[in-house]
């Protein structure tokens, strides 16, 4: 529960890092959205659409009627992924009254890079393919060199089964900017994703000279050499993974896999172990560690 005698922005910013999945938080969220402040109900929506469309709507359809325009624009937002037709009568009416303001809203701000990419996103939650295509292509019209948005346009694009587009929106980057390693780690995932194993190693090595402290492009530079059958180099940026983000059990898991696959099980024990006791209902962890403790594969 929040402090309710702590000032209403020291409110408002514990809601927005409360994880939504976790009961106790949800519950918490929940009575936020019921808070005397507006900005700690406009952060309780936005804390909420973490959670599926079919599980946030039921929380966040009243706060389309909230009295305050931030919350009810949040709202819309939020619920702008719920399939056609799951809203009805009253509420869908107060949803669309809600999400012509969220409209007008970007609109005071539409020379932005970062609103046309809010705008694309949206239009790609509601299914609206050339209106969200338009405003990808409007916000790199405006920055070229806007890397979120390239991504994120990319990712529509693969999304949409235009693998080719999403890698020429990425290559287009790169052209402008070489050195950019999140879009050269985009670039290396959509490869793998298509299939061009090499290519994407190629790619996710580059990344990882240009962003050595990243675990995410080491722990998937070490994944990729795994499904290459080339475990030794993969040990390396899996331990280097490890090493930068003790917290992540999915790197622990993979370290420990890959050791204990190369018949090494008491270098694999302790990884194993971390990875068990970072996500205690992991199936695949707690096989893993069985399987480490007996020392065969």
């Amino acid at each position: 529960m929040l402090f309710r005698s702590q000032p209403a922005i020291v409110r408002a910013t514990a809601t927005e890092h409360l994880p939504p999945a976790q009961p106790e938080a949800r519950i918490a969220l929940s009575e936020a959205l019921n808070d005397s402040d507006a900005l700690v109900r406009a952060y309780a929506v936005f804390a909420l659409a973490e959670l599926p469309p079919a599980e946030r709507a039921p929380l966040l359809v009243p706060c389309l009627r909230d009295p305050i325009r931030l919350v009810r624009i949040n709202a819309a937002q939020a619920l702008a992924a719920l399939p056609p037709g799951t809203l009805a009568g009253a509420d869908q009416t107060a949803f669309d009254r809600a999400y012509r303001e969220y409209l007008d809203a970007q609109a005071t701000m539409a020379d932005m890079p970062a609103t046309q990419l809010n705008l694309a996103g949206v239009h790609a939650q509601r299914g609206d393919d050339p209106a969200a295509r338009e405003a990808y292509a409007r916000a790199l019209r405006m920055d070229p060199d806007f890397g979120a948005g390239r991504t994120a346009y990319a990712s529509y694009l693969a999304t949409r089964g235009d693998h080719a587009g999403a890698e020429a929106t990425l290559r287009a980057g790169l052209e402008r900017i070489p050195g950019d390693a999140e879009l050269r780690y985009s670039l290396a995932l959509l490869l793998a994703e298509s299939g061009q194993l090499p290519a994407a190693i190629r790619e996710l090595q580059d990344a990882a000279r240009r962003a050595p402290d990243n675990p995410r492009i080491a722990y998937n530079l070490g994944l990729a050499l795994m499904q290459a059958g080339r475990l030794r180099d993969a040990e390396a940026p899996l331990a280097k993974a490890t090493s930068l983000d003790m917290q992540e059990g999915a790197y622990a898991y993979a370290l420990a896999l890959l050791l204990f696959q190369q018949q090494q099980p008491e270098a694999a024990l302790p990884h194993a172990e971390r990875a068990l006791a970072l996500n205690p209902d992991d199936r695949a962890a707690q096989q893993l560690l069985l399987a480490v403790r007996r020392g065969r594969p």
